[in-house]
């Protein structure tokens, strides 16, 4: 302290106020308010007024940048404040107050930190800037005293910043900085290498990866942490954590031997718990083994070990030793399991229901941790829809019924969920029962009217119950999906924004439209496409109408008996070409789209029709050769047809000859035709 008044404040009462800053709840204006008391130093020092800022100032600034969150900003205003430490910063002026404050590794972590949590796509890559930067520029052009040197946790911060990021390589990136702590390790003497926790980062990362290898990958690393330290080369120790973590990205993939490999990790674990208390199995790591025993193909193997595990849960749940008791993670994982032996066995089905029930009856008793959630009744629904007992429907509406009325009598939290009621409605459609799975839609519907969002009918709940009007042969099909579709927009303006049609579900509507004998019917599949085109013009996109939606509204022309339908379907097919070439790829017009439009022409018994039908077939045949992205419009059997048959409806002179000349054409491309129907 250079005070002589032992009463006044010195650099640690400073820094004291810039950290409590700092750890305030204030964000970013106790990061602005800590930077101002730094500067508030700085004067008075300058001034000849007070203490001479240290570096433990300084650092306690960027700290405060690194801890309030602030995003974008609040990684720059750190970044400032280490250059102003720059051998040609602000703060080492050459005045005769100069302060000469250097940065240290404490500095560089906090501002890699803050790049490190800025919320930015490439805030890793940032961070990783900092430290490349304090590594070759800075080391170069300092004295060796002033040099820098990372340590385990510089790496830490940005390996865990790239397991924060939705990157597809962010698990790749973070693994590669472990190796390089691994092979050549920090420099800093204190730190070591890689620690249990650069490894529990990587291996955290690989197991929220999508990457088809992040089994294996989080696998390997775990090997090399067990190497390492059993040859005595590194102190980092592998932990309960780590396994549980390898196990859960084991029970996440899709590849054959999957559950198996995890058993290997699991039963090693069980084999060491003797002797390591420390590595015994908690409850999470049961779990994870349960979940890949619930994901595998094997399901007579994954049966058999997923019960048997449970009973070892129970068995081991009132052992002070262990961390081990069974939660409905437990139960749902050997549900899934009974589930999939459903389908050689219904009786699952009822056993699945049987666990439901204990689980409620731990509920009740105090156990919380036991509370069925979405997941348990959609497995129960699931191992009923695929036991395809006679009893099935029976027992999914039993569930449902159980589901709601547990949740509005408040003896669960979990609400009821679509994914539920989903399952549901695509069993009694496969059944063909409309109206039981009408009328689930309109249970999904009353429930999100009370408040219960979770249970709103999607666009997929209408589109599965629209479709299957759409393959229906029923003559009031058309009008029930036109009935429902403008159920689906009533519930948007209800505030289900999860309902809002899609192009598949307009595309549909008008597929039944289409189908339809009765002429006002189809009138409306035209009014359909319309008042899509209208919704897109509104901002919807998804609205857009696209090839589909154009094809079936020139269909429903094609059944017209107006003597404009081949002029409206020339129309609309031109209007499709023109928006493609602009580059519109959604509306390009394909092989069907053109043979629709054919076989409009091919009903008018005029000359025009026919002669607009062989200028549209040699369209086809000359972009068909000419380039290999126009070979999905190469003409096929139906195309000549159509023409021909334009032609014989003709009575003219010559008529029959042009019919004749398309025969020809046909038989020298008999050997390239696209499609010939049976």
């Amino acid at each position: 302290n250079s005070f002589k008044n032992n009463n006044e404040p010195n650099e640690y009462t400073y820094k004291g106020v810039i950290d409590s800053w700092g750890k305030s709840r204030a964000g970013m204006k106790g990061a602005y308010r800590a930077e101002e008391i730094l500067e508030h130093m700085i004067e008075l020092y300058k001034a000849n007024k007070g203490v001479k800022p240290l570096d433990i100032n300084v650092n306690a600034v960027v700290k405060a940048w690194s801890l309030c969150r602030g995003g974008l900003e609040a990684a720059e205003r750190a970044e400032f404040i280490l250059r102003r430490m720059d051998p040609d910063g602000i703060l080492h002026n050459n005045d005769e107050n100069r302060i000469d404050i250097w940065p240290n590794i404490e500095t560089i972590n906090g501002v890699v930190s803050a790049w490190a949590h800025c919320g930015t796509k490439d805030a890793p890559y940032k961070a990783e800037r900092i430290l490349q930067k304090y590594l070759n520029d800075w080391n170069l052009n300092v004295s060796q005293e002033r040099q820098i040197s990372p340590t385990v946790e510089t790496y830490n911060i940005i390996i865990a910043s790239h397991t924060r990021t939705k990157s597809k390589q962010a698990a790749r990136k973070a693994e590669a900085l472990l190796y390089e702590l691994v092979n050549v390790g920090a420099p800093d003497e204190d730190s070591g290498k890689a620690t249990t926790k650069s490894f529990g980062l990587v291996i955290s990362c690989w197991s929220k990866s999508s990457d088809p290898s992040a089994a294996e990958r989080a696998d390997q690393l775990l090997k090399v942490l067990e190497k390492n330290y059993e040859e005595g080369k590194s102190k980092a120790k592998p932990n309960i954590i780590i396994y549980s973590q390898v196990l859960d990205t084991w029970s996440k993939s899709k590849k054959a031997g999957a559950a198996k490999k995890a058993r290997a990790i699991f039963d090693k674990l069980l084999n060491k718990s003797d002797n390591a208390i420390d590595l015994r199995p908690n409850t999470i790591t049961f779990n994870s083994i349960l979940n890949s025993l619930a994901n595998s193909n094997d399901i007579d193997e994954s049966h058999n070990d997923a019960a048997a595990l449970i009973s070892k849960m129970y068995e081991l749940k009132d052992d002070p030793n262990w961390d081990v008791a069974p939660n409905s993670r437990s139960l749902i994982s050997y549900m899934a399991c009974l589930a999939k032996k459903s389908r050689n066995d219904p009786l699952n089905a009822v056993r699945i229901e049987n666990l439901i029930h204990k689980m409620l009856n731990e509920t009740l008793a105090g156990n919380s941790a036991m509370m069925p959630d979405s997941f348990a009744f959609a497995t129960a629904i699931n191992a009923w829809v695929w036991s395809d007992s006679k009893h099935a429907s029976t027992g999914i509406m039993r569930i449902i019924h159980l589901m709601e009325s547990l949740y509005f009598n408040n003896k669960i939290l979990s609400p009821p969920h679509a994914i539920c009621y989903n399952a549901a409605i695509r069993y009694f459609l496969k059944h063909h029962d409309f109206e039981q799975a009408n009328a689930l839609v309109s249970m999904m519907e009353e429930a999100f009217l009370k408040g219960v969002k979770e249970a709103a009918a999607d666009r997929l709940t209408y589109a599965a119950l629209l479709n299957s009007y759409a393959q229906s042969d029923n003559s009031t099909a058309a009008r029930s999906a036109l009935q429902l579709f403008r159920r689906q927009q009533e519930q948007v303006r209800k505030g289900n924004r999860r309902a809002e049609p899609h192009n598949v579900c307009y595309n549909i509507v008008m597929a039944c439209m289409a189908k339809s004998k009765k002429s006002e019917m189809r009138a409306q599949g035209i009014d359909l496409l319309n008042e899509m085109e209208d919704e897109y013009r509104k901002g919807k996109k998804q609205a857009k109408p696209d090839t589909v939606s154009y094809s079936t509204a020139i269909n429903i022309l094609s059944k017209s008996s107006s003597k404009d339908a081949g002029t409206k379907a020339v129309e609309i097919l031109l209007d499709m070409e023109r928006r493609s070439r602009a580059g519109d790829s959604d509306v390009r017009p394909n092989l069907l789209t053109f043979n629709t439009v054919l076989n409009v022409l091919s009903k008018l018994q005029s000359k025009a029709a026919a002669l607009k039908a062989e200028e549209l077939l040699l369209k086809m045949t000359t972009l068909s050769k000419a380039d290999k992205k126009y070979l999905d419009i190469k003409p096929d059997l139906l195309s000549f047809t159509c023409v021909i048959q334009a032609w014989s409806d003709v009575k003219i002179e010559g008529a029959a000859a042009r019919a004749e000349a398309i025969l020809r054409q046909l038989e020298k491309a008999k050997n390239s035709i696209a499609f010939i129907p049976d």
